[in-house]
């Protein structure tokens, strides 16, 4: 018995030269020898892709094979060191405090050419270097985001506190390179004018002076990762930065109140004695509170933002 056909139902037209039948009874499209169809359809239905290979399979889940090695802190330090250098700010940051520091010890060494001493040499060169250093690690930590490869870097290495800590070490290796370059200046210069000038050169400094000379410039880089760290922007952090010491310096003229404030405050003042070594008795304290105010602190909220920050691309 034949189905009737209903003339209110709109008969389906097939393309001329198509197979006549069901499509249940049509043949799927042969293809490539060794093709299988990928998808067949189900009753009423036909093939809804082209034919593919009969090994294609779905990769399998990774196991310890396909486990990734950690980014060693070591490749982590040589990369942040080659950061140092990759930007023009900076390579030219690095090339301005050098020359800063020799144009500075000249022209302290002319104008004591009758008698030139090491240590004003030495006082010499960390004019510029007091703001130049701590900037690069400012610079350092800020350009994740100014040059925009925070996204590559924390994906690459998403354990952000090992970020900080290579980012540090970078720093205060930078640091202690410069501070290598100031002392071979002012000896360098020391020695040049002591042989032609008339008088003799004061080569006298005192042996604690030289590791407390280091710890100074040191801790002047750290601040400058403080501070980039708690602001991530680098006007915002070298304004704050430069800004901030002139505003505590005017403690200075408050009075007697205001002097001991400042000498508790002031990173110019406390950290001073390190210079010469002189670091003696309540010296110590009030170091070490000027440090809790402007390196540990602004690094421990810098490191709990960074760590709490969405990164992105731009």
């Amino acid at each position: 018995m034949s189905t009737p056909i209903n003339p209110n139902q709109p008969q389906q037209r097939q393309p001329q030269g198509a197979p006549s039948g069901p499509p249940q009874m049509q043949g799927a499209p042969t293809g490539r020898p060794g093709m299988q169809p990928l998808y067949a359809g189900g009753p009423g239905g036909g093939v809804l892709d082209s034919a593919a290979p009969t090994h294609a399979r779905l990769p399998k889940r990774l196991g310890d094979a396909g486990k990734s090695t950690p980014i060693g802190f070591g490749q982590l330090l040589a990369v942040e060191l080659r950061k140092l250098t990759d930007t023009r700010a900076g390579t030219w940051l690095m090339a301005i405090t050098a020359l800063l520091i020799v144009l500075a010890s000249a022209l302290v060494a002319y104008t004591e050419r009758d008698g030139v001493k090491f240590f004003d040499l030495i006082g010499a060169t960390l004019i510029p270097m007091n703001y130049l250093v701590p900037i690069l690690g400012i610079l350092a930590v800020t350009s994740e985001w100014s040059q925009r490869t925070g996204l590559i870097t924390f994906t690459l290495e998403p354990r952000r506190g090992r970020v900080v800590l290579a980012k540090l070490a970078a720093t205060l290796l930078a640091a202690v390179a410069a501070t290598i370059v100031a002392l071979a200046v002012a000896a360098g210069l020391t020695l040049l004018v002591g042989s032609l000038g008339s008088g003799d050169a004061d080569w006298h400094m005192k042996g604690t002076a030289y590791a407390t000379l280091f710890a100074y410039m040191l801790l002047q880089a750290g601040m400058g990762v403080a501070f980039g760290l708690l602001i991530q922007n680098t006007p915002g952090a070298i304004c704050a930065f430069l800004f901030i010491p002139i505003v505590v310096s005017l403690f200075n003229l408050a009075g007697e109140w205001g002097q001991k404030a400042a000498e508790w405050v002031n990173p110019q003042q406390s950290m001073a004695p390190l210079i010469d070594g002189s670091v003696s008795g309540d010296q110590w304290g009030k170091l070490a509170v000027t440090l809790a105010l402007w390196l540990v602190l602004p690094m421990v909220l810098g490191f709990v933002r960074l760590t709490k920050r969405e990164v992105k691309s731009a």
